[in-house]
This record gives C-alpha cells, sequence and structure tokens, in this order.
C-alpha cells in the first residue's frame, strides 16, 4: 500500500527548500569560448554580411587587413571590398567639401572627418599612398579652417578621427598641439568623461589613446595630458559590472562594445587588462569568454558587424592569429542557373577560405532541389523535369548556400532561338602568372554550336577572346590578350588530363571539369581544380557566364565586318529591349563580336562607363595588339591591374593622356567630352572643322575638348540631346558608349589603327 503525503506543510517546506537552494548552491558553469573561436566567428560574421549587401567602412576593412584576412576577392553584386572602397576615396577626392545637412539641420560636411580618416588609415595600410596623402590633405585644410584645432567642429566625430590618423601614422602631420588643447577642453570638467556634453565611453576611451599617442610624438603638454586621462580612467572603472563586462551608466550601449574599448584602452597605457575585476572578481576576459558571442553565431547585444569588427581588433590584440586556411562560407556557382527540360546543368559548391582560396566542395556537400517536380540533382548536376523555377541548396554541417534554377521549355531549335543545352561542364581559364581569367564556372554546351560538345566549345562559351594560329588550324595562340610566346603558351586539361589533340576535337561529357593555362613549360602538369583561388578577373565586366537564353544568330552588316574581323553574331540582354532602339544594334552587335560583354544576362546600359572600362573596349574594338610601352605610365596604375595592357596600347598610340597631377583616374566615369576627345584621336585624316551644331550649353564644353567635340559632332559619330545641349562634362553610359564606339566602327572615312 503506498501512502500518500498531502500536508500543506509538507507542500510548503519542499517550495522553501527550492528557493534557498537557487539562491545558496552554485549555478551552472557558462561555457566559455576561446578567443582564437571568437576571432573567426567575428569574420565569418563580417563576410557573410558583406555577402548580404551589408555595407562595411574603412575601419572594418582595415581591421580585417590587419587580420590577414584577403578582402579583394569578397564580392557582393559583382564588387569587392577593395574595389569599392577605392571608388569611394577617388568620389570624396574629387568633391571633398560636398556639404549636407544635420539631424539639427545645420550645414555639414558630407564626407565625416571620422570616414575621410578611416580611408585615409585602408588607404596607408594598401600601400595607396598617393590616396592617402590626398585624403590626409582634405582633413589638414579642414583643420587649418576650424582655428580650434578641430576638424568638422564635432567631438563625437573627430576624436574618432584623430585616432585613426594615429594608427595610420599621420597624427602628427596634423596641427598637433591646437588637438591636444581641442581633445582636452571636450572634457566633462566634473567627471573627466568625453564629451562634457555627453558622458559616452567610446569616445572617452579613444580621447585617452589620441591623447596618449600625441604625447609620444610631440612630447608637448605630458602633465595636462596625463591629469586628463587619470582623471577619466578613474571614471571608466567605476562603470565595471558584476560579469566583468563596462556599460554607461544610462545603459545605453552595448556592453560588448564598451568593454572592447576600455580593453584596448587599457593595452595602450600598459596596464593589464586583467588587473581590473569586478566585485564578483569577474574581468574583461571574462566577459568576452562567457558573454560575446551568441548562439546564432552573432556578437554582442546589438548583433551587428560592428560587435564583430570590435571583437576581432580586441583578439588580434591579445595575440590571437587567425589560420590560413579557416573557412569562411560556402557559395554556389552559377548563383542563378538556366536549363532547358531534360537539359543538365552542373552547380559547384565552393568553400571561401579566409587566405582568399576557395575549395570546391561539391562532392562532399548535400545538394537539394525545392521542388523534386521541377528538377533533379544528384551530386551538383541539375535535370531540368518540368517548366518552372526552383531553388537549389548546398548544405554541410556548418554552412549552407543556395541558388536559383529556372527551367525552360525544350527549344526546336530553330534561327534566331538559343539551343537546348546537351551537357554542362565546368570550366576554368587560367592566365600569366596564375591569373584567374574565367571562372570556376558552368557553362552549358549544345550539338549545335560551332564546336559542339568540345573542349573548345566550353571556351568560346566564356565569353573571352581567343585566336588560332595562322599557321595551324585549330591551335590555340592567344587568349583575353594573352599571346603564346616561344616555348610558352596556352595548354588544356580535362579531368586533370592533358590530351594530346586539339582542343576542338576534344570530346567532353556532363560534368568535365576543363581549364585552360597559359604555360611555361610543355611538360607542366595542368592546375590543380581544388585549388583553384578566387584569382583578379582580366575583365571586370565578365562576372558569369553568358545564359542560354542569350540568342545568337546571324546579322549582316558588310561595311562593320571590314571594320571587325570577327563572326557576325548578335547577343541578345534581357534588359535591352525597344525602350533602348536607339542602342540596341551597336549592343547586340559589339556583344556578338565580343567587344563588349554583358553582366550575365543583363547589360545595365545605363551605368556609367569608367576610363579603365573605355579604353578596354578601345584596344580591343582595334585588335588588343600588345605592346611593350617604354613611356610614362600614370601615377595611380599598377602593371598587375586588370586594364594594364589595354592601357599601354592606348598610351603607345597616343589615343589617351592623363591628367596634368600624373594621375589617371581609372575608376572615374568618363565625361562625354573625354569620350569625344578619345574618337577624335582615333581618327587619322580630321579635316579642320570651324563649324559646330549651336548647343545651348557650348560655354560648358572645356577648351581642350573643343577641336574635338567640333569633329565628332560634324562626323554624326556623336550628337546632342534632344533639349539641344551637349552635356559635355555628363558622364558616359554603357549605352551611349556603344553607340559612339559602333559609329566609329562602321564610318565609311574611318582608319582603324593597325
Amino acid at each position: 500500500m503506498i501512502r500518500r503525503f498531502n500536508s500543506p506543510l509538507l507542500i510548503l517546506l519542499c517550495i522553501i527548500c527550492l528557493c534557498f537552494s537557487a539562491l545558496f548552491l552554485p549555478a551552472s558553469a557558462e561555457t566559455a569560448v576561446d578567443l582564437d573561436t571568437l576571432a573567426i566567428k567575428a569574420v565569418q560574421y563580417n563576410y557573410s554580411s558583406y555577402r548580404q549587401g551589408q555595407a562595411l567602412d574603412g575601419f572594418d576593412t582595415w581591421v580585417l587587413g590587419k587580420a590577414g584576412a584577403q578582402v579583394s576577392g569578397w564580392v557582393y553584386d559583382g564588387s569587392d571590398i577593395k574595389t569599392v572602397s577605392l571608388t569611394t576615396m577617388e568620389q570624396i577626392l574629387i568633391d571633398p567639401d560636398k556639404k549636407t545637412v544635420d539631424f539639427s539641420g545645420n550645414p555639414a560636411y558630407f564626407y565625416s572627418s571620422k570616414q575621410i580618416a578611416q580611408l585615409n588609415l585602408l588607404a596607408r595600410s594598401w600601400g595607396e599612398d598617393k590616396k592617402a596623402d590626398a585624403l590626409l590633405q582634405v582633413l589638414q585644410n579642414r583643420q587649418n579652417t576650424t582655428l580650434n584645432g578641430s576638424i568638422d567642429n564635432n567631438p563625437f566625430g573627430d576624436i574618432s578621427a584623430f585616432e585613426y590618423l594615429a594608427l595610420s601614422g599621420d597624427l602628427a602631420r596634423m596641427n598637433s598641439t591646437s588637438a591636444i588643447d581641442y581633445i582636452i577642453n571636450n572634457s566633462d570638467p566634473k567627471t573627466g568623461a568625453w564629451t562634457s556634453s555627453w558622458n559616452d565611453v567610446m569616445s572617452t576611451t579613444q580621447a585617452i589613446r589620441t591623447l596618449k599617442y600625441l604625447e609620444a610624438s610631440t612630447g608637448e603638454k605630458s602633465d595636462e595630458i596625463n591629469t586628463a586621462i587619470n582623471k577619466a580612467i578613474n571614471w571608466l572603472q567605476a562603470l565595471q559590472k558584476d560579469n566583468g563586462s563596462f556599460q554607461d551608466s544610462g545603459g545605453f550601449d552595448d556592453p560588448l562594445i564598451d568593454s572592447v574599448e576600455v580593453l584596448l584602452t587599457l593595452k595602450t597605457l600598459d596596464i593589464d587588462p586583467a588587473s581590473w575585476s569586478s566585485q564578483e572578481g569577474k574581468t574583461i576576459l571574462d566577459y568576452l569568454h562567457n558573454k560575446a558571442l551568441n548562439a546564432d553565431g552573432s556578437l554582442g547585444t546589438s548583433k551587428n558587424k560592428t560587435d564583430a569588427t570590435w571583437v576581432l581588433n580586441a583578439c588580434l590584440s591579445l595575440g590571437v592569429q587567425i589560420p590560413a586556411d579557416t573557412a569562411l562560407g560556402l557559395s554556389i556557382t552559377p548563383t542563378t542557373g538556366s536549363v532547358a527540360k531534360n537539359g543538365t546543368i552542373a552547380f559547384s559548391a565552393l568553400l571561401k577560405l579566409f587566405n582568399g582560396e576557395q575549395n570546391d566542395i561539391s562532392k562532399s556537400v548535400n545538394w537539394l532541389v525545392a521542388d523534386n517536380n521541377i528538377a533533379s540533382i544528384d551530386g551538383g548536376l541539375a535535370r531540368g523535369l518540368s517548366e518552372g523555377q526552383t531553388m537549389v541548396t548546398a548544405s554541410s554541417d556548418e554552412y549552407e548556400a543556395s541558388a536559383t534554377l529556372t527551367v525552360r521549355p525544350r527549344s526546336g531549335g530553330g534561327e534566331g532561338e538559343s539551343k537546348s543545352s546537351d551537357l554542362a561542364v565546368n570550366i576554368a581559364v587560367v592566365g600569366k602568372n596564375g591569373t584567374l581569367l574565367f571562372g570556376p564556372s558552368s557553362i552549358s554546351l549544345s550539338s549545335q554550336d560551332r564546336f559542339a560538345l568540345t573542349a573548345m566549345g566550353a571556351l568560346n562559351k566564356t565569353g573571352l577572346r581567343w585566336s588560332f594560329s595562322d599557321r595551324w588550324e585549330g591551335l590555340i595562340v592567344e587568349i583575353a590578350g594573352e599571346q603564346n610566346q616561344g616555348m610558352s603558351g596556352w595548354m588544356y586539361s580535362v579531368n586533370a588530363r592533358v590530351p594530346t589533340v586539339l582542343a576542338s576535337e576534344q570530346s567532353v561529357s556532363d560534368g568535365d571539369r576543363i581549364i585552360f593555362w597559359y604555360s611555361q613549360d610543355a611538360s607542366a602538369s595542368s592546375p590543380e581544380w581544388d585549388r583553384l583561388g578566387s584569382g583578379q578577373i582580366y575583365n571586370p565586366e565578365v562576372k558569369e557566364k553568358l545564359p542560354d537564353e542569350q540568342k545568337i544568330q546571324p546579322e549582316i552588316k558588310p561595311e562593320l565586318d571590314r571594320q571587325v574581323p570577327t563572326p557576325a553574331a548578335r547577343v541578345y540582354f534581357s534588359d535591352v529591349d525597344d525602350s533602348l532602339a536607339w542602342a540596341r544594334d551597336a549592343i547586340e552587335i559589339l556583344a556578338g563580336r565580343g567587344i563588349i560583354q554583358g553582366r550575365g544576362e543583363h547589360f545595365d546600359p545605363l551605368t556609367p562607363v569608367t576610363r579603365a572600362e573605355f579604353i578596354t573596349l578601345i584596344a580591343r574594338a582595334l585588335g588588343n595588339n600588345t605592346v611593350d610601352y617604354q613611356g610614362i605610365i600614370p601615377e595611380d596604375v599598377s602593371q598587375s591591374d586588370w586594364f594594364y595592357p589595354s592601357l599601354q596600347y592606348c598610351l603607345q598610340e597616343g589615343i589617351i593622356s592623363g591628367y596634368p597631377d600624373g594621375s589617371f583616374r581609372p575608376v572615374n566615369s568618363i565625361s562625354r567630352q573625354e569620350m569625344a576627345c578619345i574618337i577624335y584621336r582615333l581618327k587619322k585624316d580630321k579635316q579642320n572643322n570651324n563649324q559646330i551644331s549651336i548647343f545651348g550649353d557650348q560655354d560648358s564644353i572645356a577648351p581642350w575638348a573643343v577641336p574635338a567635340v567640333k569633329f565628332v559632332v560634324a562626323e554624326k559619330l556623336m550628337l546632342g540631346y534632344e533639349d539641344g545641349s551637349f552635356r559635355a562634362g555628363q558622364a558616359c553610359s554603357r549605352a551611349e558608349a556603344a553607340v559612339i564606339l559602333f559609329r566609329y566602327l562602321n564610318s565609311i572615312e574611318a582608319t582603324p589603327l593597325k
């Protein structure tokens, strides 16, 4: 017999015991995370954030670079971090004093001192000293106008800017004495914190570090500096929480950010962070180990990229080093695939590494399609089952990535229609010095293609320009402007085997891996597919292969055929329709000849053309002759730049020139009057033409461009706008550039350079 106890007194005693045990028994131990793991999680978080479209500022990028990350391979929407940052620097230098209004409606600089100083730090770390000097000059000019030692008259931004300049080594080139006075005068006389209007942990810690840098570099006002620092340190120490963290007294800040700021400050002052502990005996390091990392992989309470950057910076200051082969994330290529019903397309799963390389792990991930009625997939090879669109997913224990797959109707293959793909292969093209010119990516081949189902057919589908030997038909002697020389030249492999037949005679099968590479030794083995890094794309316009939807059909233009000896064809783009009828022929015909290229299935006709892009189009249209130019190269160009061969050619032929300051400014958009000058120089038989159409804005045409504008207008190579303007300084769009180049090549009087 079981006796039941229902005494209210007994139940009450049980409840009291439970309460006392909760109060006095030790809590379960927290799971500590080591600093190496924190640093890796921080990098992975910012890599994922950038790939999802979140911008990383100059300081974020600098910290990643300090850690050793190869950020030039971090790409979103076709742009890598380095290119984006350099473009931003150029934009600032074009109009450094651009104005806006602040939250109070008062005039303010559009580009803050903090942003400019961050980019100065970044440029200096990349060896872009001319840009760093120019950005520093902007800050110097501003400080000279304020007369109180500030830069923007905003202590929150200015104190940050001064510290970034200290990190870049440029703080001593500012007015240091005035900067010291400005910083000290903005501290709160009661608490010792910064600023006097709002006691802020970050401003206080940055002010302390900056004053310490200034004291070391100038040796001035040491007593005032140390008095200010000691008072601020006392204020900071009183903010430590029981768990070892730091947070402003109002509880507004992210405690992770404040804690890292205090840690960095203590290390600057040669104070051991472990010597500062709470009443519970907890230190900043305890907080980092136990509270910094969230279950979802984010960091801090804000769970944003700033938390990740600050944690990474803290870990680096404590001696953490991230292994080069650390995995950052997974991606699928192509990101958008298209296949005919019953056709196949190969997807690759690429694991991005910290050192910039990427490993193909297609065989070790799990592949799934969201709708098994539309497509099936096995080992990355997808087959279209019925019309529609679905998602393809690759996943491992730690990572997951997705791509879009569209299954279209199987075409009958009539004239002007794209043929259904019979198979899909993977291809990469590796140029001199290991530069990756294309891929690794998937290419769809059809038995109806020019080279059918062969290795040459795959190369032809990449969109890269290539040439056969005049003496031996089928022997490749040039790809993307890189020509065979002596015993060095182009070779290819299929599945790591080097065939003994020409590429046009080598049949390929579904899923084959084809590599074309520039070899310095005829007996050399093929590059290893799994070790192909992200590389530098030779032509930044080629972001991915041309989709199968871009139809190819004959085009009869005898005048143009005489100028451009490439097969007559059209390439169609989804964003070039009847609304662009004025540019459609030019875009499609030049694309068919490989002179201009799209960005996937799009052409982006209204996007401005950069100076580097336009000279590349010119050189490509005129044969892209390889030259050894011995003249002066613009100071902002290096031999590693993707457009360098085209620049050499255009400089030697006198087609272009740089700016008076010795720069070329490759990322700047090319203006209509600059383009007119280039076309003007191309013409060998220029006639003096004193007549010019009357434009309402002709006074805005620069004097140096007037002869060129007169010529191109008289020759009908460039026209004005419907409102009667020429808009000389306006950036030229991709569509306009195609039309102007098309008119030049199709001109009866044109004498292209040989």
